[in-house]
């Protein structure tokens, strides 16, 4: 018996990020700057942190709300990155005060916003909460990245945005047109959609993974989106010089310039 790695269970071969061009774009951005990422202890926000650290910036700021997240990602990251500096702080996008105090303190050369609600069923009911926190909360801290000219501004977004039929995709779709609507103001901000993501938390394999254990029976549901393949295509839109989306659909990938 042996675990089963997520690229098994695609059907077909993965997506890597090979291109030099574009992994000198990255180099321009990250390698010697100072990055920040915001719910940094998440599936998607871990694993950035993790490539992130690949490009050697000058300081990796870690900002997330869970303690417990943030404690195990720090742990993790300077085991495996020990000669890179790391700052974990613990903080809510919702805190303006501290929010403001980390960039004028650190001045990001580019932040990955992660942070915000995903959970369809949990925030259909709570649909006030991800007002408050995928809308309010990017509104605060785009305010505040403009505030200390931050270079970019990279928001992960949803493919529920496209023709929103949820309150998850009608937050994130607004956050979307926050965004294109701040372009010109010094900071360029780019929003990337992500479909379902294998192997992140809530996905269908941890759910899978569990049931088994219990002995069953499986969920059974669509995804065939790489967890740490999807973190590299949107690593590709850092690169990018004017705001765009990145769409990231089963087939990966297709990019829509929108400026």
């Amino acid at each position: 018996m042996q675990d089963v790695p997520f690229d098994d269970l695609l059907g077909r071969s993965t997506t890597k990020f090979r291109r030099q061009e574009d992994i000198e774009l990255l180099r321009k951005d990250i390698t010697g700057h100072n990055i920040l990422i915001t719910r940094a202890g998440g599936s998607i926000g871990s694993e950035l942190a993790r490539q992130t650290a690949n490009l050697q910036p000058k300081t990796l700021i870690l900002y997330e709300r869970s303690e417990n997240y943030l404690y195990h990602l720090e742990i993790k990251m300077r085991r495996e990155f020990p000669e890179q500096t790391i700052i974990p702080i613990i903080g809510d996008i919702l805190d303006e005060k501290n929010f403001d105090t980390v960039l004028k303190t650190y001045k990001p050369n580019l932040i990955y916003h992660a942070a915000a609600y995903k959970h369809v069923p949990m925030v259909e009911r709570a649909p006030l909460e991800a007002v408050r926190n995928n809308i309010l909360g990017t509104y605060l801290i785009t305010r505040i990245a403009i505030k200390y000219q931050v270079p970019k501004f990279v928001l992960i977004s949803t493919d529920k945005a496209v023709r929103p039929a949820n309150v998850i995709g009608t937050t994130k779709r607004i956050a979307e047109l926050l965004l294109l609507g701040l372009n010109g103001n010094g900071t360029k901000f780019i929003s990337v959609r992500f479909g379902n993501v294998i192997g992140s938390n809530g996905s269908v394999v941890p759910l899978f993974k569990q049931q088994i254990a219990e002995g069953g029976p499986l969920t059974v549901t669509h995804s065939e989106l790489d967890f740490a393949q999807g973190k590299s295509c949107m690593k590709n839109s850092t690169g990018r010089e004017k705001g765009s989306f990145l769409l990231l659909t089963r087939r990966l990938l297709c990019l829509e310039e929108m400026a």
